[in-house]
């Protein structure tokens, strides 16, 4: 049974830069564009990385420390992911703790 997953936003954050972004999704067509060195593929590989992937990030994307909440909706349920360095927590939609995980083992 094939599930529907729904991307509706992404903030990103670092401390170290004091910068944070705020990207929202919509719900039909998202196309992501820019020009060189804008930060396209860290969003992407940012999105890929708290769903669970192991990605290779830029240094300069590295050294930021970015802290990461994905905020998406899988067979009409909301959830986010709240991503830090190598720590990674999954909610529901009343911001109780589902599941956690330290690198890629979920426990």
């Amino acid at each position: 049974n094939m599930k529907k997953l729904l991307l509706k936003e992404i903030l990103l954050l670092s401390k170290k830069e004091g910068k944070a972004k705020k990207i929202r999704f919509d719900p039909d067509t998202t196309v992501v564009t820019g020009l060189n060195n804008t930060g396209k593929s860290s969003l992407i590989k940012s999105i890929y990385h708290c769903l669970g992937a192991d990605v290779d990030y830029h240094p300069k994307w590295k050294g930021a420390n970015v802290t990461c909440l994905l905020k998406f909706e899988l067979d009409d349920k909301d959830y986010n992911i709240l991503w830090h360095q190598n720590l990674f927590g999954v909610f529901d939609n009343k911001l109780n703790l589902i599941k956690a995980a330290q690198g890629t083992e979920m426990t």
